[in-house]
């Protein structure tokens, strides 16, 4: 799915190993887009909120969008 918008799943990780602080969630989760245009035909895309109707019923998300640094 993420293929369709030029996004990249860059890492999941069910069990993050917190080294400081606190962690609100288990699974986490970075998808790599080449611009907010991407990411965003993705997020309201159709396709994507059909399925996060579902994952709204099954789980809680923190979702959050962070600016990368040029490269």
């Amino acid at each position: 799915m993420f293929e369709n918008y030029n996004g990249e799943v860059i890492a999941v990780e069910d069990n993050p190993r917190i080294l400081e602080g606190n962690w609100p969630a288990g699974r986490t989760v970075v998808i790599k887009f080449p611009d907010d245009s991407e990411l965003r035909k993705w997020y309201d895309s159709d396709e994507y909120q059909t399925l996060a109707e579902r994952r709204k019923e099954a789980s809680i998300a923190n979702i959050a969008i962070i600016t990368g640094m040029d490269e």
